[in-house]
């Protein structure tokens, strides 16, 4: 009996100590995984926080490219405005002038006064003075008649193609027979060709109506 309990005693000593150990290593193992399923959660959080920035991201990147798109199509919008504006502004602009050319042929009167030659004196006379005492200019639209009175304004009308241009008279002339009105150069110039000298003609008085 004796023998027996000195043996279990070393036994029970040696279990103790293992037992302890074994408990310890346990407990570690434990504290461990515990550690391990921590980090494997916090590492799962992790990414679905980052995913979500990723997201977040994501989505105000489309929203920057929407706010673009936006200001790209009001400033194409501002731009079809301004063009509008003026085209408006050029048909008014039209049609005012298109008023006032009306207004102005509605205060004008046409009197028929007679027909035949008109010609043109040109440079050799630049300068000298007409019958009314003006300066002779070539490039003004003057004309030279024998019987109207000074400052009388009428239209000249090319018989051959329709042109008038309208001058007012300054001096007297022509003396050739057969002619009945000279226009500066430039005048004759808008009727007919400089080059052919003179050209049959319609004299019409202009009347101003008030």
């Amino acid at each position: 009996m004796q023998k027996k309990i000195l043996i279990l005693i070393p036994l029970i000593f040696m279990f103790n100590i293992f037992g302890e150990k074994t408990v310890k290593n346990i407990d570690k193992t434990s504290t461990k995984l515990e550690s391990i399923t921590e980090n494997s959660v916090v590492s799962k959080e992790t990414e679905k926080i980052e995913e979500k920035v990723t997201n977040k991201e994501n989505d105000l990147e489309q929203t920057e490219e929407k706010v673009v798109n936006k200001e790209d199509d009001l400033e194409k919008a501002k731009e079809k405005s301004a063009n509008k504006e003026k085209k408006s502004e050029k048909i008014q602009e039209n049609k005012t002038e298109k008023e006032v050319i009306k207004t102005k042929k509605a205060k004008e009167t046409y009197k028929f006064y007679q027909k035949g030659i008109a010609s043109f004196y040109g440079k050799w006379w630049n300068g000298r003075k007409t019958a009314n005492g003006e300066i002779y200019d070539t490039e003004k639209l003057t004309a030279a008649h024998k019987k109207l009175p000074f400052g009388t304004w009428i239209k000249v009308t090319n018989l051959s193609n329709g042109k008038s241009v309208k001058v007012r008279v300054n001096d007297r002339g022509p003396f050739v027979k057969g002619r009945i009105v000279d226009l500066t150069t430039a005048a004759f110039r808008k009727i007919e060709d400089v080059e052919k000298g003179i050209t049959k003609v319609k004299i019409e008085i202009i009347k101003k109506n008030k």
